[in-house]
């Protein structure tokens, strides 16, 4: 997704992902892998959101695509 390139905060969780620590402070790492543990990528480089599973535990983990701050007024509720 385009436009998770554009937002700060995101291509850190997305370079920690990957390893990319060198360009991180000590500080930096600790808050960017409280948010990273809940966070993947997959093969494309987009980014998501872990959804537990909260009524039954035996199901696997949902997917849920991480939307940029820009574009969340620009969602339907």
């Amino acid at each position: 997704m385009v436009h998770q390139k554009c937002d700060n905060q995101l291509m850190e969780i997305k370079k920690f992902l990957k390893g990319d620590l060198d360009c991180f402070s000590r500080g930096q790492i600790r808050r960017i892998s409280k948010q990273a543990e809940l966070c993947a990528l997959n093969v494309r480089d987009i980014l998501f959101r872990l959804g537990r599973a909260t009524k039954d535990r035996h199901m696997p983990d949902e997917l849920r695509l991480v939307v940029p701050e820009s574009l969340r007024p620009d969602l339907l509720y």
